[in-house]
Formats: C-alpha cells, sequence, structure tokens
C-alpha cells in the first residue's frame, strides 16, 4: 500500500530524494519551489510518519 501524502509537494519531495538522497534542503527548496524551511518541516514530518525510513548507502562491489 502506498502511503498517503498531503499534497503533490511531497510527492515531488519524495521524487527528488530517490532520485538523490543526498540532496541538500536547499536543492530540494529549488526542485519544488518552497523555502528551505519549509522543506525541512515537511522532510521532518515525512520522517516522523515513518514514509521517510532513513538514507542507505549502496555500496559497488566492482569500485
Amino acid at each position: 500500500m502506498l502511503p498517503r501524502l498531503d499534497d503533490d509537494t511531497d510527492a515531488r519531495i519524495l521524487r527528488a530524494l530517490s532520485v538523490d538522497a543526498r540532496a541538500t534542503l536547499a536543492d530540494l527548496s529549488g526542485a519544488v519551489g518552497l523555502s528551505v524551511s519549509a522543506v525541512q518541516a515537511r522532510v521532518r514530518r515525512l520522517e516522523s510518519r515513518g514514509i521517510i525510513a532513513g538514507y542507505r548507502v549502496v555500496v559497488d562491489p566492482e569500485a
């Protein structure tokens, strides 16, 4: 089951993080058109609701 998001902006933040989990709040702010503080509040809310469950490192064994 897909998580219930409050609006399209949350979905855009999640898409941006799925492309680059190391994106800064400033990067996300530019991507979604909100202030850095607004993006930070949304990311924290998504984390507290368990929608963002963590951030992972994927190691390339060929490297």
